[in-house]
């Protein structure tokens, strides 16, 4: 893997690099990696996609997203991420499904992905976080790999109330109302929003922070060498699902581009 790549992954994950190596082993148990396909299965139902309809999933991570799509609709998906093993389980999981034909899964780092990738009629990002930059850097990169008339899915989230929070990687985080108008700052249109209840991201958070926190027991009993590393990122691990808790609102948009 790229020097490069290597770290952004850390970074996005905040994670020792040591540890990228064994990041299928303690994300072994974790198919959809936190996004919901069945939920943006039922959210694309309004853009009457179909097998010449192009989509593209940035960090796809192992493929669920991308093959619940193509699967409902018959249609085209890319999917693009940085992890090799995660690109190759969707693979192998896309032929299973009997979508290994309309899947294309490519390892690659999202930033330079967004700068070739043009003329789709769905692209999506699932991700919490600074990745792409903040809310209207994120939205100005990914309303460029749309046709006018296509559309972005964005499954992130908002402040709680509107005090800027100090933690590293959500700095540019804001209240809903602010949320919203940097997501439409250039004239696109959000045709959906769906909320996530505290509820709901309590319970993915704490079922995916209790599998982690398993296979990381079991690679620092195989590997003691490791030991501080995992618990350095079980421990952040755990500190983000409390801030997201107490701090963020998770929500879902799916923004409609009216123009280039």
């Amino acid at each position: 893997m790229e020097k490069d790549l290597k770290e952004n992954i850390a970074d996005s994950l905040e994670i020792d690099k040591i540890l990228i190596p064994h990041l299928p082993y303690l994300l072994q148990d974790l198919w959809a990696l936190g996004s919901s396909p069945s939920k943006y299965s039922r959210i694309c139902k309004k853009l009457n996609l179909d097998k010449n309809s192009r989509v593209l999933d940035l960090g796809c991570g192992k493929g669920a997203v991308s093959i619940a799509i193509a699967k409902e609709y018959d249609c085209n998906v890319k999917g693009v991420d940085a992890m090799h093993e995660f690109i190759e389980d969707a693979r192998v999981h896309a032929k299973k499904n009997k979508v290994g034909k309309l899947c294309e899964f490519e390892v690659g780092d999202l930033n330079t992905a967004l700068q070739f990738e043009r003329e789709y009629d769905l692209t999506i990002f699932a991700s919490l976080g600074p990745i792409l930059g903040n809310f209207d850097d994120k939205i100005e990169k990914l309303r460029k790999t749309v046709n006018v008339g296509g559309h972005i899915l964005i499954d992130d989230g908002y402040l709680k109330d509107s005090v800027q929070t100090g933690k590293s990687g959500y700095e540019h985080y804001a209240d809903r109302e602010t949320t919203i108008k940097l997501l439409s700052k250039f004239g696109d249109t959000i045709i959906t929003e769906v909320i996530y209840t505290d509820e709901e991201t309590n319970k993915i958070n704490y079922e995916f922070l209790h599998l982690i926190e398993k296979r990381g027991n079991e690679l620092k009993t195989g590997s003691p060498e490791l030991l501080h590393s995992i618990n350095n990122y079980l421990k952040r691990q755990k500190e983000e699902c409390e801030f997201i808790d107490e701090k963020i609102t998770g929500a879902i948009w799916l923004i409609r581009k009216n123009s280039d």
